[in-house]
């Protein structure tokens, strides 16, 4: 059996969390992994290539998603985000179905997943194959719900707002934009089958009878938190040619250590991070820069924000790349609340203090499905973008010790969810 996944590549959670999905597709379900998508290779690699599981990875030379536009990790440009998918999707739409259905029906796929594109599933449906789409929302409840934004009864913007946003989208009303989504959500509505994710955002067009609630997935641990944690103060204490927050004498065990990731997004030329430099060795913190580096930094020196402070950026070659190590390794994190920063925090009972999105509304629905676990704090995006955090992440950090040590809340590895996913796959095919 052949499972074709199409991933957005928007971010990197998508693709992390579809990695690992496709693992358990093939080690409990028997299925041959294709992965279509303009995420980057390696990040499929890096799950299953550890498990000696091979897969084919087909690069799309076009976009059957678009994502949102995001000009930093707090704002979603919601005139931009529209009109990429009504420039690049909606007006291309039957040219890239049609793309999309010669090669399924040419690879020879039993079935497609997605997460989580809707043309991929109209594809499937002309094919003749099941269609299933992992994932906790889907785009077009993400554009819906910008619309809402603006044109609902409890809308945010005036008039002039509106008018500026169809301006910049491309149309001429209101009515054509909805006209334009329709075409996405009838897409969706081809799915046999939503495998949801905690943290699902309302949607219209997949109905309860073709959910099946998944529960958390999420990569699990190579190295503990025992072992890589004091690897990572003295690679803090070696590191050459950069400065660090604090200096090298006050980074030792028991400091803290705080990650700040931003999920594959580059915080464009917003500071974000520049917290008080005394402050953070008066604490005995040091501050960790996951992901992708600011835009603008050098090889030697990640400066962020025209700041004179700086701090150690992960690259292939040091302690761990492996995000998930990394992360149970830290005492809190600092970022924004994508759905792989989420899970593997939950997962390694590490607190994150987080800022919304603008026009995102999975953010908020991800925010309620961790609640239960006391490991998320919300903060203002100024005090984000202010550097203005510290005093809030290390008292988050301070409650996160309790609740890493607490037995009860460990939280279960995600085997038995990835079974679920295969053999609900496994039975589509059937019949």
């Amino acid at each position: 059996m052949k499972a074709v996944y199409y991933v957005s590549g928007h971010g990197f959670g998508h693709a992390s969390r579809s990695a690992e999905v496709g693992r358990h597709l093939a080690q409990q379900g028997g299925f041959s992994l294709v992965f279509r998508t303009q995420a980057a290779e390696k990040i499929f690699s890096e799950t299953l290539e550890s498990y000696q599981i091979p897969f084919e990875y087909s690069r799309l030379d076009h976009p059957v998603d678009v994502g949102a536009v995001q000009p930093s990790p707090f704002i979603v440009d919601a005139g931009e985000t529209l009109k990429a998918y009504v420039e690049k999707i909606y007006s291309r739409f039957d040219e890239l179905l049609q793309v999309e259905e010669k090669y399924l029906r040419e690879s020879g796929a039993s079935i497609v997943l997605s997460d989580a594109s809707g043309l991929p599933l109209e594809a499937a449906k002309k094919v003749g194959i099941p269609s299933v789409v992992v994932s906790n929302f889907l785009w077009s409840s993400i554009y819906q719900h910008i619309l809402e934004l603006y044109y609902g009864p409890d809308g945010q913007f005036d008039d002039s707002s509106r008018q500026a946003l169809e301006k910049t989208v491309g149309v001429s009303s209101e009515t054509e934009l909805r006209e334009s989504l329709k075409r996405l959500e009838k897409a969706y509505a081809n799915a046999d089958l939503l495998i949801s994710l905690p943290g699902l955002t309302p949607n219209r067009e997949i109905p309860p009878s073709k959910m099946l609630d998944a529960g958390w997935v999420y990569r699990p641990l190579r190295q503990p938190r025992e072992k890589l944690r004091p690897r990572l103060f003295e690679a803090l204490r070696m590191h050459k040619g950069q400065k660090t927050f604090a200096s090298a004498e006050s980074i030792a065990p028991p400091s803290r250590l705080i990650l700040v990731t931003f999920g594959g997004q580059t915080t464009g030329d917003e500071p974000l991070v520049t917290a008080d430099n005394e402050a953070l060795r008066a604490q005995g913190a040091a501050v960790i820069w996951g992901g992708r580096p600011p835009e603008g930094s050098s090889e030697e020196a990640d400066g962020l924000g025209g700041s004179e402070v700086y701090l150690w950026h992960l690259r292939p070659g040091d302690v761990s790349e492996y995000m998930p190590d990394v992360v149970a390794s830290v005492d809190v994190v600092v970022g924004k609340i994508g759905y792989g920063t989420l899970s593997e925090c939950r997962a390694a009972r590490v607190p994150l203090l987080f800022a919304r999105r603008e026009c995102f509304v999975e953010d908020e629905c991800l925010a309620a499905a961790a609640s239960e676990s006391g490991l998320v704090r919300q903060a203002e995006v100024q005090k984000l973008r202010s550097g203005d955090w510290l005093e809030s992440a290390l008292q988050l950090a301070e409650e996160g010790d309790g609740i890493r040590l607490d037995d009860a809340k460990r939280v279960p590895p995600s085997e038995e969810v990835g079974k679920n996913i295969a053999s609900a796959c496994k039975g589509l095919i059937d019949g």
